[in-house]
């Protein structure tokens, strides 16, 4: 059923949505996922240091 409203398409799955895409391409997670699509040598070994989110007003200002 096609979503309808901004939200609907905009948010993403829900864990119901994300667990039965990953079981159709035959992976348990999307840590497994990662690990099996993106090679080993350009995934960074550490989180990114981006700071808080920011609204997209306060961003602007």
């Amino acid at each position: 059923m096609p979503s309808v409203t901004y939200q609907e398409r905009h948010i993403g799955p829900n864990k119901q949505e994300t667990d039965a895409m990953l079981k159709a391409i035959g992976v348990s997670s999307l840590d497994e996922l990662i690990q099996r699509t993106v090679p080993g040598p350009i995934r960074l070994k550490k989180a990114l240091d981006v700071g808080p989110a920011l609204s997209e007003i306060d961003f602007l200002e």
